[in-house]
């Protein structure tokens, strides 16, 4: 167990005799299909967390979506406010937006 343990921290960090100690032995195949096999099951897991990450980004975003676009509008009259005709716009200290709900809806 010992002597297993010393060959893949050495493998680990590059310290191989020669590669003939691989390829030189019964279980060869075994081994390149057992790894091959491994790293298609990592490809598929690694996809998975990415494809669980957007979807919950996603389901963030859609929550959010009535916030956003307020907020997308109001920063839209706030950059183009100096092409509004207003007289007082240095007596302006709010800008208040007012939206109508959906019938039956509650915020």
């Amino acid at each position: 167990m010992i002597g297993a343990s010393k060959h893949v921290v050495l493998s680990a960090f590059g310290f191989m005799d020669s590669a003939d100690q691989y390829l030189d032995n019964d279980m060869t195949w075994v081994l390149v299909i057992f790894f091959l096999a491994l790293c298609f099951l990592v490809n598929i897991f690694l996809l998975n967390a990415v494809v669980a990450v957007m979807s919950d980004s996603l389901s963030r975003e859609v929550k959010n979506r009535r916030g956003n676009l307020v907020r997308q509008k109001l920063q839209y009259v706030l950059e183009n406010l100096h092409l509004s005709p207003l007289k007082s716009q240095k007596k302006l200290v709010y800008l208040v937006a007012a939206t109508k709900l959906k019938e039956g809806a509650t915020e």
